[in-house]
């Protein structure tokens, strides 16, 4: 029968993006290394499960956990699929969701991420990302394809995977330029040419929802990545920069996709209405004068 290692190497082997792969072999390698590579897979039970993933909740972030168990899941859903199994033991298998993100602000406040730069300062990695994040305005599985040989930080661009796997140029200031400098004289010796490396499991690339967290952790679990893309977004299309140039910056396709990120809180909207609403010399009601056209 087959082994729990050798199916994830089977499952490794669907044509997946890269960093997709990338991320379910590093969520389920220590599964498999701690359940056991050898053991039959059909052995595996829920109680195996439950076992590893309450040890595992332990030394995760609440969102990071939540990955992991999803991962495990699909995992074995696809055994079920490829008729390797006939059950998965992780039906029954559950996780909370983290906490909520604040969605009536799609957009990081800018002083919200003022503060955030204040506090990773003592974190060349952390600045490093946030800074990146706000010279890009990239999305995290574009910060997550990034590579050593794709970064060009004396013409400040970087060459990166977009969401639908293609690959485009995205660029950079002086600011963003300096904070990657300092990250990349720390950073440490390891077995991939992924810019970023984690703390915890160094020859592992971060994942999307890694670098998340990474911005949740420094705005109190109220943002994620996404919101400083809205926050760029919003900030030059007050500073007047047409709709076009705002939708190469982001790479997107149709410039409908990028006028969706430029709707405006209550504040900005009652701004406007009263800038535009101006008492005029005109007199309340105006009598309506026909003209002879005749």
């Amino acid at each position: 029968m087959l082994s729990l290692q050798q199916a994830l190497a089977l499952y490794l082997q669907v044509d997946r993006a890269r960093h997709t792969n990338l991320n379910y072999q590093r969520c389920l390698s220590p599964f498999v290394t701690d359940i056991g590579p050898g053991r039959n897979i059909t052995l595996v039970t829920y109680a195996d499960l439950l076992d590893y993933t309450a040890r595992l909740h332990s030394t995760v972030q609440q969102s990071s956990f939540k990955q992991y168990v999803t991962i495990i899941k699909g995992f074995f859903n696809w055994c079920v699929s490829t008729r390797l199994l006939e059950h998965s033991p992780a039906a029954q298998l559950t996780a909370r969701k983290p906490p909520r993100y604040r969605e009536d602000e799609r957009a990081m406040p800018e002083e919200v991420f003022a503060e955030a730069l204040r506090r990773a300062w003592p974190k060349p990695r952390d600045y490093a990302v946030l800074s990146f994040f706000q010279g890009t305005a990239c999305r995290a599985g574009g910060i997550a394809s990034l590579r050593l040989p794709n970064l060009n930080i004396a013409n400040m661009r970087a060459w990166i995977e977009n969401k639908g796997g293609d690959f485009y140029w995205v660029y950079f200031g002086e600011m963003t330029a300096a904070a990657l400098d300092r990250y990349l004289d720390v950073r440490p010796e390891v077995q991939h040419d992924h810019v970023f490396v984690s703390h915890r499991h160094p020859d592992v690339p971060l994942s999307a929802s890694r670098y998340s967290d990474i911005v949740a952790r420094y705005t109190d679990m109220r943002y994620r990545a996404h919101s400083i893309r809205h926050m760029i977004t919003q900030r030059w299309d007050e500073q007047g920069v047409p709709l076009t140039e705002l939708r190469d910056k982001l790479n997107h396709v149709s410039a409908s996709t990028t006028n969706a990120y430029l709707r405006r809180g209550d504040a900005r909207v009652q701004q406007l209405s009263r800038a535009l609403d101006q008492p005029s010399d005109a007199p309340r009601r105006a009598k309506i004068i026909i003209l002879d056209t005749g």
